[in-house]
């Protein structure tokens, strides 16, 4: 049976939207010394079959500092500091361009436009397939409408549009959509009645490894499935039909399993170049832990040094719909893991994010956030849903030129935004224009 286009012209939009950004604004590049890092172990075992990094940092260094590929003092041998998620999740995208590459007669080296495209785009469709899976997933709790205009607004007015297509040889594009999965199957595991316990516990422990190993730090939202575990367990005692206490016990321990065995390749990526299985202090970069920032979690949130509601004013919005979530624990939960990672961040020493888009150590809690704006529009009358999307067109308008400024580095890619330096750059608007215009046709067509 056909669905009428009421029902469907959202996901059409949303594709729209996806496929002509990916044509015109998508950037095949490995960026920076975070990109090299990332793309070096993929690059290594798809092209040469083995990990060993020296020559990925030899050629990566050639045009760029590069301290995320370096050899380990005591074995000598080159690593990427970065955990192996990411490079496990490009293996696909990076196998098909080498089998691509070599069928056309392209370069087969791993070091081409042509990898890279292939690389960026699978990264940007992860991400994409997370946001569908939200607009999905809230158009079942509430309406399409509603989830439409939610993921917009955690799409086009966040910087995840920015690196979902100008950085998307960083992590966050991925990390986005693994955090998709994980916050969906925690929701899962919390509101269904009936499922598997052994199979969907089993997914939530494969998911959270994914997390771990993708971003060390998101470890953090381990939180949420050992609350909800032991929530089972306080149910458990206060139902009278009660499940099989072996049961609930067996699915937990399942996913336990399910994590370590997904963490096992950042282990063996650990003792194949440092001879042991986990690795810190100088031989790894974990950043420094600085006790002394206790109260920087205010500086995360507002400071013009990439502060999350400086640079992105809409989250506002998000966490105000999170506050009313009429549900309690969940409300609790999500407040309190975010919380955390403010706090965390704020005793990071790079706690601003370094060179960084807005924030973008949050790219990954973005689900959460277009949860908030559904929350937040729920409780709307007709008359304010107008007044949110026309303050939505103002904030993707001005995320959008942030974006441009920031990619053209008219304003600074590392410290604070100086809102006087950047309303003199629409001075200069005509420049920015054509710049875009002149990146947009370079990009149309990528080079072998």
């Amino acid at each position: 049976m056909t669905r009428p286009w009421s029902e469907i012209r959202y996901e059409y939009l949303l594709l729209a939207i996806f496929l002509v950004s990916a044509a015109f604004l998508l950037m095949p590049w490995i960026h920076g010394n975070d990109g090299a890092g990332y793309y070096a172990p993929t690059r290594s075992l798809v092209v040469d079959g083995d990990l060993d990094l020296q020559n990925e940092y030899e050629y990566f260094v050639q045009d760029r500092p590069l301290a995320a590929i370096r050899p380990d003092p005591n074995t000598g041998k080159y690593y990427s500091q970065y955990p192996v998620g990411v490079s496990v999740l490009w293996l696909p995208a990076a196998y098909l361009a080498h089998g691509l590459s070599q069928l056309l007669g392209y370069p087969a080296n791993g070091y081409t436009t042509f990898y890279y495209w292939i690389l960026c785009f699978w990264s940007a469709l992860l991400a994409f397939g997370g946001i569908w899976l939200l607009f999905r997933f809230l158009a079942q709790q509430f309406n399409r409408r509603l989830a439409f205009w939610s993921v917009l607004a955690g799409w086009l007015a966040t910087n995840l549009f920015y690196y979902m297509f100008f950085e998307a040889s960083l992590s966050h594009a991925v990390s986005f959509f693994v955090m998709t999965l994980f916050f969906l199957q925690c929701h899962k595991l919390q509101y269904r009645k009936a499922y598997n316990p052994y199979l969907e516990w089993g997914k939530l422990g494969l998911l959270a490894g994914l997390v771990f190993i993708i971003r060390y730090q998101d470890g953090i939202v381990w939180l949420i499935p050992g609350i909800i575990a032991l929530g089972q367990y306080v149910d458990f005692r206060q139902k009278e039909k009660k499940p099989p206490l072996l049961q609930l016990v067996g699915a937990h321990f399942l996913a336990v399993a399910a994590a370590g065995a997904t963490i096992l390749p950042d282990l063996l990526m650990n003792l194949q170049h440092h001879d042991k299985l986990w690795v810190s202090g100088p031989a790894y970069y974990h950043g420094a832990f600085r006790p002394d920032q206790w109260w920087y979690g205010v500086k995360v949130l507002f400071s013009a040094n990439h502060g999350l509601l400086f640079w992105t004013p809409v989250v506002a919005f998000a966490l105000v719909g999170l506050f009313l979530n009429p549900k309690k624990a969940e409300r609790n939960l999500i407040l309190i893991t975010l919380a955390l990672h403010i706090l965390v961040t704020g005793f990071w020493s790079s706690w601003d994010g370094a060179q960084s888009y807005s924030h973008r150590f949050f790219v990954g809690y973005i689900p959460l956030f277009m949860y908030g704006f559904a929350i937040l529009q729920d409780r709307f009358t007709k008359r304010q849903h107008r007044l949110f999307r026309i303050a939505l067109i103002f904030f993707i308008a001005l995320n959008g030129t942030l974006m441009v400024q920031y990619g053209l580095r008219m304003i600074p890619s590392e410290g604070p935004l100086d809102i006087e330096q950047f309303l003199t750059n629409f001075q200069a608007l005509p420049d920015m224009l054509a710049g875009i215009w002149d990146f947009i046709q370079s990009k149309i067509v990528p080079e072998k």
